[in-house]
């Protein structure tokens, strides 16, 4: 079972762990950077000097004006042949077992797509604590709204093909998509996993590690017994 992960870029000094962190996967994992417009095409090759993977050069910045990566996203899903897609926003990074414990799951119950918890980072990628009260998928957040990171999915090709246009949106369109998922293509769950590295700063609306602390706090209070979406 084959999957690649996409990765937008306009360069961020970030990148090169981004797709190194695609690169160490436990199981053959293909990486697609798409460089989003010329102007960055000298940054990435920076970045990426001394790695074998390949680029995509936009002709144009189609993130521009709020959209981020999300039109890459939905375009880039028609484009690819692998059986699994996932998605890598270039401030973020995966642990080795993350790509391998996604199709696993996904093969062992059938699903149509999954999705894994995350880890709170600083800029430079220093852990600084888990994610317990944001993105949880079926589980509300503490703000009792529903999320799922970019990040944190794995979907088979054939169902991604029928809502990657959902991607087409500004900022929250991952809230977008996260319900759409959940609605539509409901064999789904959770890896228990906490395997992406969701670094602080990546956008102007990036929260805090205060909101993840307090977030955290309040939701001890409300899972006396322990969290149910974690398994490590």
């Amino acid at each position: 079972m084959s999957a690649v992960v996409l990765i937008p870029t306009t360069g961020a000094p970030s990148l090169r762990r981004a797709v190194e962190s695609v690169l160490a996967q436990t199981v053959p994992t293909a990486c697609y950077v798409v460089c989003d417009g010329p102007q960055f095409r000298a940054q990435v090759d920076d970045a990426l000097r001394g790695l074998d993977v390949p680029v995509c050069v936009l002709p144009r910045n189609v993130g521009a004006g709020g959209f981020y990566g999300h039109r890459i996203y939905a375009a880039f899903a028609h484009l690819v042949d692998e059986d699994h897609v996932l998605f890598l926003d270039q401030d973020n990074f995966l642990s080795p077992e993350h790509v391998a414990q996604c199709i696993d799951l996904i093969a062992a119950r059938r699903l149509q797509w999954c999705y894994s918890l995350r880890n709170i980072c600083t800029p430079e990628g220093e852990f600084l604590c888990r994610d317990d009260c944001e993105s949880l998928g079926k589980w509300p957040a503490f703000t009792n709204s529903h999320l799922i990171d970019t990040s944190s999915y794995c979907v088979r090709r054939e169902v991604l093909l029928q809502s990657a246009h959902v991607w087409h949106g500004k900022w929250g369109q991952d809230r977008v998509f996260a319900q759409v998922m959940m609605q539509n293509f409901k064999a789904f769950d959770c890896t228990g996993r906490y395997t992406v590295q969701y670094c602080l700063g990546g956008n102007e609306g990036s929260v805090t590690k205060e909101f993840f602390e307090q977030g955290n706090a309040q939701m001890l209070q409300r899972y006396k017994r322990g969290f149910p979406w974690t398994k490590a």
